[in-house]
């Protein structure tokens, strides 16, 4: 588990900062260009930062500063208001361009 998440913030680094794109290299570890989503494909990564550090007693630091910076870059990147309903969602991104639709899978993001 200390490898895979020391790699995937290491892709993330590489990257820039900022959230997963749907897709990790299996050979390099490198994320892949493609759609930032909280859908099919990345929603397990976010949930798993959040319940390795509670598995481990609150220990695994590594894991909880990952899942805070998530959170963090969710809130500023994918969140959009409703223009019809002012309700607020979790939208796509794909380049620069936000997607104002929400993927069914995001269901559990209000669960972390």
């Amino acid at each position: 588990v200390d490898k895979a998440t020391q790699s995937l913030k290491k892709s993330l680094d590489k990257k820039g900062g900022g959230l997963y794109t749907q897709f990790v290299h299996p050979i390099t570890g490198e994320l892949r260009p493609g759609v930032i989503t909280l859908g099919a494909r990345v929603d397990s990564i976010y949930e798993y930062y959040l319940k390795l550090w509670i598995m481990e007693d609150a220990t695994d630091k590594p894991s909880r500063d990952l899942y805070e910076y998530s959170m963090r870059h969710i809130l500023k990147e994918l969140t959009l208001r409703s223009t019809v309903s002012g309700m607020v969602f979790v939208a796509e991104k794909n380049g620069n361009t936000l997607s104002g639709k929400m993927d069914h899978l995001v269901c559990f993001l209000s669960g972390l």
